[in-house]
């Protein structure tokens, strides 16, 4: 399918690059990312925007602005002043929706790609996690017991736990060294696996495998499901952070900090307005 095999190709692609600049520290390896969304951003902007009338409304917002402060001795004029700069206010964001809007779907596949590296880690060595496998019908108790076999460096701590409510079966892991593999749960109507990432070395993880092809474009790391019962299978991988500036920031916002300064120098060759 053509969803799944872009998003492998993108996937291995992004994998090249995190292996190439992964003896930096992770807000000098998303710096040319931020650079690109930059770009991307200001491209979809040039082609779907209307800056004519972007401008326009911020004209209009500094000028409702300015009539409210010279006449706040006078609460009527003051009191239209308000209501025109709503609807100046409303216009504005209605002209920026459309090339927002373009702007996130063409970036979409290159934030999927980074919340793989920047939004979480492999598994720590002695930290407990779930493997959970989400059915997409009733978890049968009256079936054979699921079991879960998993690679070296990683320990399955508890039987699985079926949470009936949840269609879901759940497994307590444990990672013991480094450790890169497959867990395997194998269920009477078939297996499900999935790949394990443990350690300290940094390196692209993927929480989830999907078997909806749609749901790739969120989880775009792994191949879908097939020929199973399972939904999904996922592994609830530690969060982390970057570190920019000195400041511990959600990987979205440091991308926000360093693509903005770009977007902004760089709007006037693009004929942008925003």
């Amino acid at each position: 399918m053509a969803v799944e095999w872009i998003n492998l190709g993108l996937s291995r692609l992004f994998d090249a690059y995190v292996a190439w600049t992964g003896v930096l520290p992770l807000w000098a390896s998303m710096t040319p990312l931020a650079l690109l969304a930059a770009l991307v951003m200001l491209f979809v902007f040039r082609h779907t925007s209307s800056p004519k009338r972007i401008e326009r409304s911020k004209k209009l917002l500094r000028a409702y602005l300015m009539e409210m402060r010279l006449f706040s001795d006078e609460p009527a004029l003051v009191f239209g002043a308000q209501g025109r700069l709503l609807l100046a206010n409303a216009r504005y964001l209605f002209w920026m929706a459309v090339p927002i809007a373009c702007a996130s779907v063409a970036l979409w596949p290159l934030l999927a790609q980074m919340e793989r590296y920047y939004g979480q880690g492999p598994l720590r060595v002695g930290e407990p996690a779930l493997f959970t496998v989400h059915l997409n019908g009733p978890v049968n108790s009256g079936t054979g017991v699921p079991r879960l076999m998993a690679p070296a460096g990683i320990e399955v701590e508890t039987p699985a736990v079926r949470v009936e409510s949840e269609q879901s079966v759940v497994w307590r892991i444990r990672a013991s060294g480094e450790s890169a593999g497959v867990l395997r749960a194998e269920f009477p109507w078939g297996r499900v696996e999935k790949r394990i990432e443990a350690g300290g070395r940094r390196r692209p993880v993927d929480a989830r495998r999907v078997a909806e092809a749609m749901s790739l474009w969120l989880h775009p790391g792994e191949s879908r499901l097939v020929d199973s019962r399972a939904a999904w299978a996922e592994i609830a991988y530690p969060a982390a952070e970057v570190q920019v500036f000195g400041w511990s920031l959600h990987w979205l916002w440091a991308l926000m900090l360093l693509s903005m300064p770009a977007a902004l120098l760089l709007k006037r060759r693009f004929g942008v307005v925003f």
